[in-house]
C-alpha cells in the first residue's frame, strides 16, 4: 500500500465534497465516498456517522453494509466509546469487548475514528476479512486528519462569513437624503472580508460625517481593525468632540493597543447644510475635490492612525458649491495595475469624473470601477477597493 498516494486520493475526493451547513451531512458524503471509491481497497464495507447529543452518540446517517436502527445511539461510558475519545480511533473484533445487548453485529470486525475539535462526530466503519490491523490503523489516521482538515475549514468558511456579514452591516445600506447632495459609495473587497470602510453619520439635522477608512493589509485582521475604528469614531461624536480632537483621540488609543507595525488610515469630514466641508485627513490617499475651475486634494490632516501616539492633527476647510464633488477612495483603486505594472493613478479618476460631470454619484462610482475592472483586465484585485463620492446638485 502506498500511503502516499492514498493521502492524495483521500485529500482529492474530500475536497470536491462541498461544505455544507450541517457537518454532519458534509461527513456523510465523505462516508459514502470513502465506502464507494476505496471500500474494496482499504477492506471498509459500510460507514456509520455519529453525532454527539447529550451523553449519547446519534446515529446520523449510514452507507453501505449497515443495518443499524434510524434511531440507534449509543452512550459515552460504553468503552469502546472512551477508547475512540482517548486515543482518536479504535480497531475492534467482536469479543474485544462485551458489547451492548443491542449493538448491531453486521460485520465481525470495525473501526471507529472522532471527528472534531472536541469529538463531535464518530465515524465507525464495517470491516471485512482478512484485516491488515496496521493497514487500518494507518489507514483511519488519513481519514481522520483529511475530515478534520475539512471540518475546520467550513468552520473557518463560517467564522469569515460571519464577519463579512459583521462588517457589512458596518457599511451604509441606505444613503440619507441630505439637503441637496447626492452620496453614494461603494466597496470591493480582495477577500470574503476586507479593511476598507466608509460611513455616513448623521451629527445634527443640518451637519452630516462623512468617513473612509484604510487599515494595513487586507483580509479578517484588517477588518476587525477597521471596525473598532468606526465604532470609536461613532462613540467620540456622540460625545460632541471636535474634529481634530475625535482623531487625535484615535490616534492615542490605537498607539496603546495597536502593535508597531499596525496602523489606519482615515479621513473624516463633516459636511454643513450651507456647503461648508470641514475635514482632518489622518494619511489617507488625498480626496479630489471637484471645484467649479479646479480639482485640488483634500490633504490637510496629519499622520496615519497608530504608529506615533504624540501626531498633531489639524482641519481642513473647502466650500460646496452648486455642481461641486467630491471623490474619496482608497489605495485598491489607484494602485491597481495592468499587465504591464502600470498603476490606475488619480489623474484616470479626474478624467471620467470630468468627463461625467453631469452623472449622479452612482453612476460615477460604478463608471470609475468598470474602468478599473478594464485597465486591470479583471484581473483578481491584490487590495480592497472602495469609492465614496458626494456631489452637490
Amino acid at each position: 500500500m502506498d500511503y502516499r498516494t492514498l493521502l492524495r486520493k483521500l485529500e482529492k475526493t474530500i475536497e470536491k465534497i462541498e461544505s455544507s451547513p450541517a457537518t454532519a451531512i458534509m461527513l456523510s458524503s465523505i462516508v459514502e465516498s470513502i465506502v464507494q471509491e476505496y471500500g474494496k481497497e482499504l477492506g471498509i464495507v459500510g460507514g456509520r456517522i455519529y453525532e454527539q447529543t447529550n451523553n449519547h452518540y446519534q446515529l446520523v446517517s449510514q452507507a453501505g453494509i449497515s443495518n443499524v436502527p434510524e434511531a440507534y445511539s449509543i452512550p459515552m461510558t460504553y468503552p469502546p466509546i472512551e477508547k475512540v475519545r482517548e486515543q482518536g480511533q479504535i480497531f475492534m473484533r467482536e469479543g474485544d469487548y462485551e458489547l451492548l445487548a443491542d449493538m448491531p453485529r453486521d460485520t465481525p470486525c470495525f473501526a471507529a475514528i472522532s471527528l472534531g475539535d472536541n469529538d463531535e462526530y464518530l465515524i465507525s466503519f464495517s470491516l471485512a476479512e482478512p484485516i491488515d490491523e496496521p493497514h487500518i490503523h494507518y489507514s483511519l489516521t488519513l481519514i481522520r486528519h483529511v475530515a478534520n482538515l475539512k471540518i475546520r475549514h467550513r468552520r473557518l468558511e463560517i467564522y469569515i462569513s460571519e464577519a463579512r456579514k459583521i462588517q457589512m452591516s458596518l457599511l451604509p445600506s441606505e444613503f440619507p437624503q441630505f439637503f441637496d447632495y447626492d452620496i453614494y459609495g461603494r466597496s470591493q473587497p480582495a477577500e470574503i472580508v476586507g479593511g476598507d470602510i466608509f460611513d455616513v453619520i448623521p451629527i445634527s439635522d443640518s451637519i452630516l460625517g462623512l468617513s473612509i477608512a484604510d487599515a494595513s493589509g487586507h483580509g479578517l485582521p484588517a477588518a476587525l481593525q477597521v471596525r473598532d475604528v468606526f465604532i470609536a469614531l461613532r462613540m467620540g461624536l456622540e460625545k460632541d468632540m471636535k474634529i481634530v480632537r475625535t482623531v487625535q483621540k484615535l490616534n492615542t488609543v490605537l498607539s496603546h493597543v495597536g502593535k508597531s507595525h499596525d496602523f489606519i488610515t482615515l479621513f473624516y469630514a463633516e459636511l454643513e447644510d450651507n456647503g461648508n466641508f470641514f475635514y482632518c485627513n489622518a494619511g489617507h490617499n488625498p480626496p479630489l475635490f471637484f471645484g467649479n475651475t479646479s480639482v485640488h486634494e483634500l490633504t490637510r490632516g496629519g499622520l496615519i492612525l497608530g504608529p506615533y501616539p504624540k501626531a498633531k492633527y489639524e482641519r481642513g476647510f473647502v466650500f460646496f458649491e452648486k455642481g461641486n464633488l467630491i471623490v474619496m477612495y482608497t489605495d485598491g483603486i489607484t494602485e491597481a495595475t495592468n499587465f504591464e505594472g502600470e498603476e490606475f493613478g488619480t489623474e484616470r479618476i479626474i478624467s471620467i469624473v470630468q468627463a461625467n460631470r453631469d452623472a449622479t454619484s452612482k453612476d460615477l462610482c460604478n463608471k470609475i470601477f468598470r474602468a478599473v475592472d478594464e485597465f486591470t483586465e479583471s484581473s483578481v484585485p491584490k487590495d480592497d477597493c472602495t469609492l465614496f463620492i458626494v456631489k452637490k446638485g
